[in-house]
């Protein structure tokens, strides 16, 4: 989306080519940092986030790494395939990493014995809590951040991709996962009215 409209010096993550490579999945602080290190000034700069109805985000990310009854997914060694772990119960028991360095810079409460890594708080919040982003736009709205990204670089920015693992058959969740998700994605929890 935004890859033909960068200069010379501009910093993007998950831009092809660009050194150091920058995860997609970069936290704000740690971005924030790493920016500071290189001498840019960070209270100059807006920092955006994308965000995801929790359900969605979980049911996605449980169906294209399938992860086993001991929590290892298709991008960990030891994955097996033949001992997948039912949705439900992920959502109830799973754990996810995080860098270490990702995880110093932010809330307390997140933890790599839960989901917690895969929220808004993890992405973009430092360990005051407090987010340090400055727009947030819904994933399923990609023209929203496609006009605002227009507005802010002057030309026009055209909405190149979107969400291909929307589906539209999320399974129902009963009480107890649906209160695991709002203690693990607070933010978004409210925001899509989980």
């Amino acid at each position: 989306m935004i890859d033909p409209h960068l200069a010379p010096g501009d910093i993007a993550v998950d831009t092809a080519g660009q050194l150091p490579s920058l995860h997609p999945h970069i936290t704000g602080p740690f971005l924030a940092q790493y920016l500071c290190e290189r001498r840019h000034d960070v209270s100059k700069l807006s920092f955006i986030i994308t965000v995801r109805d929790p359900i969605e985000m979980l049911w996605s990310y449980w169906k294209y790494f399938k992860p086993d009854i001991l929590c290892r997914y298709t991008f960990t060694n030891g994955w097996d395939a033949s001992a997948p772990l039912d949705f439900e119960t992920w959502v109830c028991t799973g754990k996810l990493a995080i860098r270490k360095e990702w995880l110093e810079l932010g809330p307390s409460w997140i933890s790599v014995e839960n989901l917690s890594p895969l929220s808004l708080e993890a992405r973009a919040a430092g360990s005051d809590g407090e987010l340090m982003v400055d727009h947030i736009f819904r994933l399923e709205n990609a023209a929203e951040l496609a006009k605002f990204l227009s507005e802010v670089i002057g030309t026009r920015v055209s909405e190149v991709r979107t969400n291909e693992s929307y589906d539209k058959n999320l399974p129902k969740l009963g009480c107890e996962s649906r209160n695991h998700i709002r203690s693990m994605f607070p933010l978004e929890s409210q925001y899509y009215g989980v």
